[in-house]
């Protein structure tokens, strides 16, 4: 992450969690400062697998979705891309 970061890949997370607590996931695992924007459960009207976390993380990015990559846990994460 910090690579593709490095080289001007805008990353951006996507959870169905709240953001702060991703905030503090992240600052725990040492990543934080990997991911340009947290998009969380308050963010956007509809949960997965409605996609509008990942279109708000492409809109934040300025990434299309033909060059964008996602990775998901779950299978709403795969219905949602």
């Amino acid at each position: 992450m910090r690579a593709l970061r490095s080289r001007g890949h805008g990353l951006c997370t996507a959870s169905g969690k709240q953001a702060f607590k991703i905030e503090d996931l992240t600052r725990r695992r040492g990543i934080w400062g990997c991911f340009d924007r947290i998009v969380g459960l308050d963010d956007v009207p509809r949960p997965k697998p409605a996609p509008d976390r990942l279109e708000l993380c492409l809109s934040l990015t300025g990434t299309r979705k033909d060059g964008a990559v996602y990775a998901g846990d779950s299978p709403n994460d795969a219905a949602a891309a």
